[in-house]
């Protein structure tokens, strides 16, 4: 079985300080990012409320990490980076419209950057690559069955899974949805 999407935010964030930047602003430790796989966490507000969940991932080369989240909005997570760069060296840029993932149930991963999804409660496999190769993607997973919006939606209901911001946000702090 699989799912395809577009992300809500898909960020690239690069630069000689973009590790220890982003440890400094997010919820969960990014040391345990190793090479490859993801860190699930939110971006609070400085009160400690819920703005956005995402999950961070290293990319090809040293000093480049992504940021996705499934409902997000790119423009939150990353107006929420931009306001405490300083003197970092960093740069933030929005790729969501260039990107698309694939969800995968019951097997690998696929083309692009795959790391453990966090949509039901069967273990999944998310394969990010750019929107152009999707077409090659599905081609790969002939027999699969395609899941429509609606039973990723009851799956991720009945796993108990908050969908930040639409759940758990800005007015909540991250225990009040089982963060």
């Amino acid at each position: 079985e699989f799912f395809v999407w577009k992300p809500a935010a898909w960020l690239r964030v690069t630069g000689a300080d973009a590790l220890s930047f982003l440890q400094g602003q997010f919820t969960n430790d990014l040391r345990q990012l190793g090479g490859t796989g993801a860190v699930y966490g939110l971006w609070l507000n400085h009160k400690g409320r819920v703005l956005a969940d995402s999950f961070v991932l290293r990319g090809a080369a040293p000093e480049e990490f992504w940021v996705g989240s499934y409902f997000a909005e790119a423009a939150v997570i990353r107006e929420r980076l931009e306001a405490y760069v300083i003197a970092d060296d960093v740069v933030v840029e929005d790729m969501t419209t260039e990107w698309i993932g694939v969800t995968r149930f019951g097997g690998g991963g696929g083309e692009g950057l795959n790391f453990t999804g966090r949509r039901a409660s069967e273990a999944c496999v998310e394969s990010m690559m750019p929107a152009g190769e999707i077409e090659t993607a599905k081609a790969g997973m002939e027999g699969a069955v395609e899941l429509s919006v609606e039973e990723m939606e009851r799956r991720r209901i009945e796993a108990g899974i908050a969908a930040v911001p639409r759940d758990i946000g800005p007015g909540e702090l991250p225990n009040e949805g089982g963060l």
